[in-house]
């Protein structure tokens, strides 16, 4: 079973967008607040003039935030394929990692690591890189997931629980090794599944567990499971 921040295995997962198309493509229809949009809402709640996101996946909140009025806004991915779709929305992007940002310290009122910290072989290598790039007063959002997300849908797996190193439940104290203040908002809504056969599709998509799919047997009707994330905000002194 590969690892989430196994390089190699995220190379591969991001060669091409089809797994993360399809694994977006589970949450077509949800109840409940929009975890993207109050992402949206954080980064603009703090006014940044200088943002850099890293591991933007296709672009899809860099070019919201764009056309929102941040103009001076920058993404680096280790993905050429992901650099390649954020450049063709006209965004300013690069093959880079984390773990080494080609910027000069204090470049950026704002770091934006959208579902991806998770995926970075050697985490505190890259909070500190990040806090580097950062101003006195600036700040990383990040988003990552529940060790409960979707456990519902992996309990038909045999499987419940994250074995992530940055979730919603361990991501605050990482985060507090390199900055002085951290915030955390648990978001919580309700994805309804079709069918067993949408489910066995997801969980063949993840980097990680796809060789689960198997275990899943038939369902009597639509499956409701709980999407659960939390949006943390660290502050830089």
């Amino acid at each position: 079973m590969a690892r989430l921040n196994d390089p190699r295995a995220v190379a591969r997962e991001y060669s091409s967008e089809a797994g993360l198309q399809a694994r977006r493509s589970l949450y077509e229809t949800v109840d409940g607040p929009d975890v993207k949009q109050e992402l949206f809402r954080a980064v603009l709640g703090r006014a940044p003039e200088h943002v850099l996101e890293v591991g933007p996946g296709t672009g899809e909140l860099a070019a919201k935030l764009i056309t929102a009025g941040i103009t001076d806004y920058q993404v680096i991915d280790i993905s050429p394929r992901m650099v390649e779709l954020a450049r063709e929305r006209g965004i300013t992007a690069q093959v880079a990692d984390i773990q080494a940002l080609p910027f000069a310290d204090r470049a950026f009122d704002c770091v934006i690591a959208a579902w991806m910290l998770y995926h970075v072989p050697d985490l505190h290598r890259g909070l500190a890189e990040v806090a580097r790039v950062l101003r006195p007063g600036g700040c990383l959002i990040a988003t990552t997931n529940s060790e409960r997300h979707l456990s519902e849908l992996w309990a038909l797996a045999d499987q419940e629980r994250w074995e992530l190193p940055f979730t919603a439940e361990n991501g605050a104290g990482a985060l507090r090794r390199h900055f002085a203040a951290v915030e955390a908002m648990a978001v919580e809504a309700w994805v309804t599944v079709a069918d067993a056969e949408a489910v066995r599709s997801y969980i063949s998509r993840s980097p990680s567990r796809s060789h689960l799919a198997s275990r899943v047997g038939d369902l009597p009707g639509p499956l409701r499971t709980g999407a659960r994330a939390c949006i943390f905000i660290a502050n830089k002194a």
